[in-house]
């Protein structure tokens, strides 16, 4: 009974749980965000046996900080989809996240700022005032000149 216990008490045990939760019942405060919106579990991760599938497939939390995150959200929380995610990888791993393509790469608004050091509200501007993906990362920002006034 305390091995029982344990395992319910268990960071993976709870989002597992959660998981199952917010795509199984209606009453769920995100429930339009998953289960409304048809995204499923597994049917291997359901029911009495699917906790121990699912650990089997994703192991332990790498640390009590990492989330459970689907690679694609649009797809169901299934072996070869999931994963554990820092914070900041499941943050830029949503459907808001601006996903740009350029020469078959396809990277978040955040992550193309990172590799190339354009601010992402300057990358932002220019793909919404109609500027081509390869440009808006490529030409870097003009610096500006303060000018002295005495």
């Amino acid at each position: 009974m305390k091995t029982k216990n344990k395992i319910k008490k268990s960071p993976e045990y709870r989002s597992w749980w959660d998981m199952n939760y917010r795509c199984s019942n209606p009453l769920s405060t995100v429930w339009r965000h998953y289960g409304g919106r048809g995204i499923k579990v597994s049917e291997e991760w359901i029911g009495h046996e699917g906790f121990g599938r699912f650990l089997e497939h994703m192991g332990p939390k790498p640390t009590p900080k990492h989330q459970l995150d689907r690679i694609d959200n649009n797809s169901d929380y299934k072996p070869g989809n999931c994963r554990w995610a820092t914070v900041s990888q499941n943050l830029r791993n949503r459907r808001t996240s601006a996903l740009i393509t350029i020469n078959g790469e396809t990277r978040n608004l955040c992550e193309w700022a990172e590799l190339t050091g354009i601010y992402r509200g300057t990358i932002r501007y220019r793909l919404k005032t109609g500027m081509k993906p390869e440009l808006c990362i490529s030409v870097k920002p003009k610096k500006i000149r303060h000018l002295n006034i005495d």
